[in-house]
Order: C-alpha cells, then sequence, then structure tokens
C-alpha cells in the first residue's frame, strides 16, 4: 500500500492531510482499515465480489458545433467502460475536460467527464456546454434569461449567453469525473 504522501502526490492533493480526511471517510464507511501504528497500514475491507465492476460502455466523445451537436457521435474518440452503479447509462457520454478553467476546483484538463446528455439546465451545477465548436465545462447560473458559465480558475471570463443563442448547446450536468494517476496521463 502506499504511503499518505506518496497517495498525495498521486491525487494532486496540496497536503497530506486532505488524504488523512479522506481516508478516514472510507474507514468510516467500512471501505478500508487502518493499522493505527504501522506504516503502510491500509487495507481494503470490501469482498471482491462487491466492487467488481458491471460495466456500461459509454462514448468518449470527440469535436462538434453548436448548431450540429450530435456530429459528437460521429467523430468518437473511443469508449469508456464505467460501473453502471455510478451513473445513468441512457444519455450518458464522456467528455474529456478541455481547458484548466475548473483548475482550482480540482477538476484538471484531460480529466474524463461523464456527462448525463440531459439538455437540462440545472443552476449551480457543472455542466458541459458547446459554444460555437468548443466545449466548455463550467458552473453553470441562470439569470434573467441567460445562461452564466462560472470558471473556478480567475483567469478565466465567466462566459454569458442568451438562452435561444443557436451558437450554444446545453449537454448537460456533469456526473462523474475520473483521473487517471499514470504519468503518462493524456492531455
Amino acid at each position: 500500500m502506499p504511503s499518505v504522501r506518496e497517495l498525495a502526490t498521486q491525487l494532486g492533493a496540496r497536503s497530506p492531510n486532505s488524504v488523512v480526511v479522506l481516508l478516514r471517510a472510507l474507514e468510516q464507511k467500512g471501505f478500508i482499515s487502518r493499522s493505527p501504528r504501522q506504516a503502510r497500514g491500509i487495507r481494503v475491507e470490501v469482498p471482491a465480489d462487491e466492487i467488481a465492476p458491471v460495466g456500461v460502455t459509454l462514448p468518449i466523445v470527440g469535436p462538434a458545433r453548436a448548431e450540429a451537436p450530435l456530429e459528437m457521435f460521429t467523430r468518437l474518440r473511443g469508449a469508456l467502460q464505467v460501473d453502471e452503479r455510478w451513473v445513468a447509462p441512457e444519455g450518458s457520454i464522456v467528455l474529456p475536460m478541455p481547458d484548466d478553467g475548473m483548475d482550482r476546483a480540482g477538476i484538471l484538463k484531460g480529466d474524463l467527464l461523464v456527462v448525463a446528455h440531459t439538455r437540462q439546465a440545472i443552476d449551480g451545477a457543472l455542466t458541459a456546454v458547446l459554444i460555437g465548436d468548443q466545449w466548455v465545462v463550467r458552473i453553470l447560473r441562470l439569470l434573467n434569461d441567460r445562461y452564466h458559465l462560472a470558471p473556478a480558475n480567475r483567469t478565466y471570463e465567466t462566459l454569458t449567453r442568451p438562452i435561444s443563442d443557436p451558437e450554444f448547446y446545453l449537454v448537460g450536468p456533469v456526473r462523474l469525473l475520473l483521473r487517471s494517476l499514470t504519468a503518462g496521463r493524456q492531455s
């Protein structure tokens, strides 16, 4: 098992304390147990048959345009099998995070986002949209018949669009984030 410091490095955490909080939560839920005075004393407690994924294959979508959004399904980048308990498979897509506009919220460029393709606007939700031919993932706010897409990274501006903008296609809320912890992570 990795050490707390090694886990912090692999997870991109700024301090080992955040990993300790995560480990306490996993321990309280019964997923792991820890030996208090033993280095690397973490044991997985969930039986293998309970954690074996029952997979749903979701498309990793490619480029598209707001005026022809279904192009995303004709330019697939691949597919990803996801545990069906984590997502509603009907209408879900996988989108690589296109930029670092949400990095201050822990969402990094290249992370894989599972998005519910519902076209539903949920105020305050992390949401994927197409603006012209660009994928954008931001916190959605609805104000005065306009969509406001707020970044977590201050170097990006809040984008504002009227609800009826033909260059704007609302895909739906982000439901799951997947990150590769390998050194060769693609972005």
